[in-house]
Parts: C-alpha cells; sequence; structure tokens
C-alpha cells in the first residue's frame, strides 16, 4: 500500500513580511497592506477613500484619477481610460469604442 506524506500547513501570514496586493477591477480598485501583524485596505484617494473608480483621465497638466474623474466625465471624455482590463493584450484595431459607453458608465457610477 503506498505511503502518503502530509506536508506542514504553511503559514503564509508572516509578521516579518510587510506586502501590498492591489485588485485593479474592471469597475473599481483597491489596495490591501500586510504590515504590523494585520491585513488593511489602504487608503488611496485624497479623502481617505478605501476604493477607488477605475476611471483615469489625463489633460495637459495633470492625471486625474477615481472619482473626480466621474464626476466631470463630461470635460474628460476624450480623454478618459476605463474598463482598460478589457483591452489588455489587444492589438490597437482589435480595440472597438462605443461611443456610448461613456454614457453608459456615468449613470452606472452615479447611480
Amino acid at each position: 500500500m503506498p505511503k502518503f506524506i502530509i506536508p506542514q500547513k504553511y503559514n503564509s501570514f508572516d509578521i516579518k513580511i510587510n506586502a501590498i496586493g492591489i485588485d485593479l477591477g474592471t469597475s473599481y480598485c483597491c489596495v490591501a497592506v500586510n504590515r504590523e501583524n494585520r491585513i488593511e485596505a489602504a487608503a488611496i484617494d485624497n479623502t481617505g477613500e478605501r476604493i477607488l473608480p477605475s476611471y483615469v483621465a489625463f489633460d495637459e497638466e495633470n492625471v486625474k484619477c477615481g472619482k473626480v474623474v466621474v464626476e466631470r466625465l463630461g470635460t474628460f471624455s476624450k480623454s478618459t481610460i476605463f474598463d482598460s482590463k478589457r483591452i489588455i493584450g489587444k492589438t490597437f484595431d482589435e480595440i472597438e469604442v462605443d461611443g456610448l459607453l461613456i454614457l453608459k458608465k456615468k449613470m452606472e457610477m452615479l447611480s
């Protein structure tokens, strides 16, 4: 009869390890850190929010992200990026732009 060796349980929660985890979601993103013997969601917005809408906009001076972009989507609509996970790995020719998608996303985020 074969013998099976059961390995010791690996404790992945080690207080000596400082680590960070990033969840880049299609709608929201968040960051968690493992430090001082606990895991906590980190504030990633100027307001102290723990989750941030996955929107980025560019103007000639600054990069803006999160709620600021959602609230001003009409202003930054031509330079706004969202749902970027859906286009990772695709060529430029494979990407189809839906003109109404910005309006749909804004209504989704405000509701």
